[in-house]
């Protein structure tokens, strides 16, 4: 269970900006509840398709169908990774920490040694 407050909608906006300039990549979230999220999954190919509020967002026929897609990379973002699929080889924790005007994101990878990548955006 991921807590509130640690950056995961902030990292979100960041990767949705850069989809404005690569085709690759699609976002989804809350603004796009009212739209048949399964059908966009499965009329998209070759793309790095990342969910916010995944757990709320996706039902439990799409979120099967993601995890069967083999034609697509998935980045969920979400408070409870539970019925999403996921195993513990999958699930990284987001970690955030305020420096000076900065904010840095970690994904915190416990599966090798509780190793961080760094991802920076400014706030």
């Amino acid at each position: 269970m991921q807590r509130p407050g640690t950056g995961k909608t902030a990292a979100f906006s960041f990767i949705k900006e850069c989809m404005a300039m690569n085709p690759r990549i699609l976002c989804l979230d809350y603004f796009d509840y009212q739209k048949n999220i399964k059908e966009i999954l499965c009329q998209t190919n070759g793309k790095l398709i990342v969910v916010d509020n995944a757990d709320i967002l996706l039902d439990d026929d799409t979120r099967k169908y993601v995890s069967q897609d083999d034609e697509n990379q998935y980045l969920l973002i979400g408070r409870n990774p539970k019925n999403l699929f996921a195993t513990k080889e999958n699930l990284f924790e987001l970690v955030s920490k305020k420096v000076g005007e900065q904010t840095e994101f970690m994904i915190r990878i416990e599966k090798c040694q509780r190793q961080e990548e760094t991802i920076s955006g400014e706030e």
